[in-house]
């Protein structure tokens, strides 16, 4: 009976990873791990945007936009991270861009790509797609 408990939670364990792993989670995040992973300057890919180049920087709490390639509109903001158990998000509090004053929430971030996304409601879903330059 001992040894069946055991393959049972054994089994769970294995199947709970198995099916996070599908999925683009971020797992136990912690604050430090997130601002340690976002600081540095990041290229937005631009999918449908073809010809504007952003550079986001990242660092303490600070995040800078400045325009590499297209029209200059360079921009800042703090920001504040918050941690839960699979979700971690980026709350950016004063741009001069108004609709990136938003909540996203972290779908992916390692040391070289960064994703993030919000559902305004309005104007529907948003996704920033980045790749690490610094």
């Amino acid at each position: 009976m001992k040894k069946l408990t055991v393959y049972l939670c054994l089994a769970s364990f294995l199947a709970l990873v198995g099916f996070n792993s599908c999925k683009k989670t971020i797992l136990f995040p912690s604050k430090a791990g997130l601002k340690k992973k976002l600081n540095g300057s990041w290229e937005r890919i631009e999918i449908g945007n073809v010809g504007s180049i952003q550079k986001w920087t990242f660092n303490d709490e600070q995040v800078v936009i400045n325009t590499i390639v297209g029209v200059p509109y360079p921009d800042s903001s703090t920001y504040v991270l918050q941690a839960g158990l699979s979700k971690a998000y980026i709350t950016f509090e004063d741009f001069g861009q108004f609709w990136l004053n938003e909540r996203f929430q972290i779908m992916q971030l390692n040391k070289d790509i960064l994703v993030i996304y919000y559902n305004s409601g309005v104007n529907g879903p948003y996704t920033a797609e980045f790749k690490k330059i610094e």
